[in-house]
């Protein structure tokens, strides 16, 4: 409701306050109560508080809007599950966990790339076989992490690829090795952590030459590293074995 007066409110008379400058004005409910002082500041008056009440239905929607892109946003974050042939990909952290539901199988001519910070989850005996290339660089502050309750390995059989600052946890079952290089398969692993594998921590076999550096292989069941033939000539360098079972750590 707005009316006017024939002589000047005094504000210390009401409880209120100025609002824009020369209005008293008080709020009962929802409803603003307005004294102008003077006709002519009318259609100011009006104005601003379309203003007003334009700003804050602005600030309530940009509220809501937020949180609905939030929301959408821990949506778009729900788990990846990955299974059968991966082509030439990028796995991005913000996508974590990848769940791997099935063996996947990385072909001759493709290119995986693991982004730094990502999580790879194997939800049940599964491999992962690399005929092609992996590319899996993490760092000190985001290492990429490969997990699971219980699974098969990680095999490079012919392929290559870097893994760096990455962190391989409770692989090799069911199998010889968390990870398996064959086939004169060239991978390099540097400042790599395998830890409570089920079996040996890498297996090594067939004319294979992989690059073992500054590695930390610990709580094997078997080896830390198993060498199963005279022709594979792994370079292994500046490398940790810990409490990797009862027998020799590199056989």
């Amino acid at each position: 409701r707005i009316g006017t007066t024939r002589k000047a409110v005094q504000p210390s008379s009401v409880a209120a306050s100025k609002h824009p400058k020369g209005i008293i004005q008080r709020r009962i409910g929802s409803v603003y109560v307005v004294h102008f002082l003077g006709a002519r500041k009318l259609l100011r008056t009006l104005t601003e508080l379309a203003r007003m009440a334009m700003r804050r239905r602005a600030e309530g929607l940009m509220s809501k809007l937020f949180v609905l892109l939030s929301l959408g946003a821990s949506t778009l974050a729900l788990a990846v599950e990955v299974s059968g042939n991966v082509t030439t990909s990028t796995w991005h952290s913000v996508e974590s966990p990848i769940e791997i539901v099935g063996d996947i199988t990385i072909g001759v001519g493709q290119i995986l790339t693991i982004e730094a910070g990502t999580t790879i989850r194997f939800n049940g005996l599964y491999r992962a076989i690399v005929f092609g290339e992996v590319q899996a660089i993490g760092t000190a502050a985001s290492p990429i992490v490969i997990d699971g309750s219980a699974w098969k390995e990680w095999v490079f059989d012919g392929g290559t690829g870097t893994l760096e600052h990455v962190q391989i946890f409770r692989g090799g079952q069911d199998t010889s090795g968390a990870v398996y290089v064959l086939n004169n398969a060239h991978p390099v692993f540097r400042n790599v952590l395998i830890s409570d594998s089920f079996s040996s921590g890498i297996r090594i076999n067939g004319g294979t030459n992989p690059d073992i550096e500054n590695c930390t292989i610990r709580r094997s069941a078997t080896h830390g590293i198993t060498i199963l033939n005279s022709s594979a000539t792994p370079s292994i360098s500046g490398c940790l074995f810990e409490n990797n079972g009862t027998q020799p750590r590199l056989h």
